[in-house]
């Protein structure tokens, strides 16, 4: 089970295994971040992955979502605005 708390000033995020948080607490809220394993900090790892394989499932399980509903809504802001600067 997934789930977070907020400890110290900062927003953990915990399942059976390990635990992580972001390395700067802003980044939590952003709305256009698209989340990356250098963007978090292992907290524990109990697992059988080394810190950066462990990052990099984090990331595909806890944010592949969100972060494809953001690459497409940067994308397609980005393509607004080009359209903009071209004039059309």
């Amino acid at each position: 089970m997934q789930e977070a708390y907020y400890k110290n000033n900062k927003v953990h995020y915990t399942t059976k295994g390990y635990e992580f948080i972001f390395k700067n607490e802003d980044q939590v809220y952003y709305k256009t971040l698209i989340t990356r394993p250098n963007h978090l900090q292992i907290v524990r790892n109990d697992t059988k992955y080394s810190n950066s394989e462990l990052l990099d499932k984090i990331v595909a399980k806890w944010f592949a979502e969100e972060n494809e509903s953001i690459r497409q809504h940067n994308n397609a802001k980005r393509r607004e605005s080009n359209a903009k600067k071209r004039g059309e």
